[in-house]
């Protein structure tokens, strides 16, 4: 038997991200995200074209991609419905979106400074990746983008133990 549900994200095992962008304000913006794969130094990043970190990333072509531990689930779940756009788009208003100014108080979150890039890191996140964007891909009239970004600098917590391009 299965049980039919409306998850306020789809997150099945595979990677979730906590996007961090910049408003045109220099507030900090968070997008979370699931539709992200890795190769080498690339990311690819599936996002909606009218998602305020979307909007952010085309404008300033920063961003970091902060890894939410495994016990961060209640943060990204609060996040998951919100959105930085204060007129929120009909299709976000269908999936039952609000708009939050300021992400990161709802989420009980902290800013940390980036290295490489505007965008703020999330100091919770053990791992944090500053990156730049170096491609857009249209999919086909959808109203998503692929946007690829390039890690220019990684961080990763203190006593974690980076081996083989894994967190150990």
């Amino acid at each position: 038997m299965h049980t039919t549900i409306s998850p306020a994200i789809l997150y099945f095992g595979s990677i979730v991200l906590l996007i961090t962008t910049e408003n045109p304000d220099g507030t900090p913006n968070i997008t979370p995200m699931s539709s992200a794969w890795f190769l080498g130094p690339r990311c690819m990043l599936g996002l909606a074209s009218i998602s305020q970190g979307t909007i952010n990333i085309l404008r300033t072509r920063q961003c970091v991609l902060n890894l939410p531990s495994e016990n961060m689930g209640q943060v990204v779940n609060t996040l998951a419905r919100t959105t930085g756009t204060e007129e929120i788009p009909p299709m976000k208003q269908s999936l039952g979106y609000r708009y939050v100014k300021d992400k990161f108080g709802v989420a009980g979150l902290t800013t940390q400074t980036a290295e490489m890039v505007s965008p703020i890191k999330i100091k919770e996140c053990p791992v944090q990746m500053e990156a730049e964007l170096v491609g857009i891909h249209e999919m086909g009239g959808e109203p998503f983008l692929a946007l690829e970004v390039k890690i220019l600098r990684t961080h990763v917590e203190d006593g974690q133990v980076w081996l083989d391009m894994r967190i150990v």
